[in-house]
């Protein structure tokens, strides 16, 4: 689910299986293929820059965004799972 706030649920996981296991973000990886798709279709340099330029921009500051809050909530997690779990 996309959203303008970047927020993690309670319960959220962290998945590392799967799609995650080939690309960090496999959505935007997607995206950028079709977006990819489109340049070659409109068969114009301009255009696919025009096209693609701004939106991999965006994207790449949301993704960096987006990382940065779940590292945060993860090392908060840690923090937490350390103070309750015994050390071996």
């Amino acid at each position: 689910m996309f959203a303008y706030n970047v927020a993690i649920r309670d319960k959220h996981e962290l998945v590392i299986s799967d799609l995650y296991h080939l690309a960090n973000h496999p959505s935007y990886a997607c995206m950028f293929i079709t977006l990819a798709g489109y340049g070659l279709a409109l068969n114009n340099g301009i255009g696919f820059a025009i096209e693609f330029v701004p939106v991999f921009a965006v994207v790449k500051k949301r993704i960096a965004i987006e990382e940065s809050v779940l590292l945060k909530r993860l090392a908060i997690r840690m923090l937490h799972m350390r103070g309750s779990a015994s050390e071996l």
